[in-house]
């Protein structure tokens, strides 16, 4: 790649957000709906640019460690890790009986009434320890990604303590209140608010809004995106034609990040460990590839840069895999 010192991170890691939007079940665009959201909140709630910058990475990269526990989802329910996710999203799973519905809804869909009957008794069984852990293991995932990029601590924080609510009732550390980090809280409304926003208009994101609010959601937080909605511009902002650039204009002027060769070296890693954790039998196999085609191109007389960018390569080659369902690569 050539000219990267005109490149920003911020639109690397947006081009790579649609596969992070597949591999967590989500319509396209989400990631960057996501960021657009949180942003705003952070802007008017008056963050200053570190935090702003931080905020801005840890929605770019919220879903960094989702496919690390796409494997057990999809064992779990014996179902399209994409579907199980997808429909997850839109469940209060910390209410039981819509839990329990989601889980009769969702287990072996190909299944016998009793293989269906045997896998809801199994969850139900182990339903708060698999939750806590599947989220855990997605949590700490993404953050490590965030620390293996250089970026800051509370990007990292956000992330792992994306799934946690201001009630209590959320993972992985089950944090309330004011213990949750206020990017994490940001991070938690906006990528909802757009599940619901993106699957079934405005108004029933904003019926979520008012449902979990002060459950699931920090108040002031909610109500700042209420009095967006009300003003009349929030959801027509989500609708522009060219969300990469709407969100490369959100990121903090005198915080940005250039997308230097070595930069790019981190995000071809941090992306290969994202594809690689897809499935439990392919650990490290982008890496593996990645050593060989370098070797073999520094054998082969290719000059440093051609070997750089064979390297990358090797680690980028199977990343098409994130969008195939477990149920195939398992």
């Amino acid at each position: 790649m050539t000219n990267t010192q005109q490149v920003n991170m911020s639109e690397v890691l947006a081009g790579l957000a649609s596969i992070l939007d597949i591999v967590e079940g989500q319509p396209p665009g989400h990631v960057l709906r996501s960021c657009m959201l949180g942003m705003r909140i952070g802007e008017r709630i008056g963050l200053d640019d570190e935090q702003r910058s931080s905020l801005f990475y840890a929605l770019l990269l919220k879903d960094a460690g989702c496919s690390s526990n796409a494997a057990r989802i999809s064992a779990m329910f014996d179902a399209d890790d994409f579907v199980s996710k997808y429909t997850y999203k839109t469940v209060d799973w910390t209410r039981q009986p819509d839990a329990t519905l989601y889980v009769m809804r969702t287990v072996s869909p190909d299944g016998s009434i009793w293989s269906k009957a045997r896998q809801v008794i199994e969850i139900g069984r182990q339903k708060h320890s698999s939750v806590k852990q599947l989220i855990e293991i997605r949590c700490e995932r993404g953050a490590g990604i965030a620390r293996l990029l250089g970026l800051s601590e509370d990007t990292a924080v956000a992330i792992r303590n994306l799934d946690e609510h201001w009630d209590g009732t959320g993972h992985p550390d089950g944090a309330s209140g004011g213990e949750i980090p206020i990017l994490a809280r940001i991070c938690g409304l906006a990528q909802t608010v757009d599940v619901f926003y993106s699957q079934f208009g405005p108004l029933m994101a904003e019926n979520m809004m008012l449902d979990r609010r002060g459950t699931w959601f920090d108040p002031a937080l909610a109500d700042v995106v209420f009095a967006e909605a009300r003003a009349g511009h929030l959801w027509k902002s989500l609708e522009c034609d060219d969300l990469s650039a709407a969100v490369g204009a959100l990121e903090p002027a005198s915080l940005i990040i250039p997308a230097t060769p070595e930069r790019l070296d981190l995000i071809a890693v941090a992306f290969s460990q994202i594809t690689d954790a897809k499935s439990p039998y392919t650990s490290q196999h982008s890496a593996g590839v990645a050593r060989v085609a370098a070797l073999l191109a520094q054998r082969m007389g290719f000059s440093e840069q051609a070997v750089q960018e064979q390297e990358r390569a090797g680690l980028l080659h199977d990343i098409g895999k994130l969008g195939v369902s477990n149920r195939i690569l398992d």
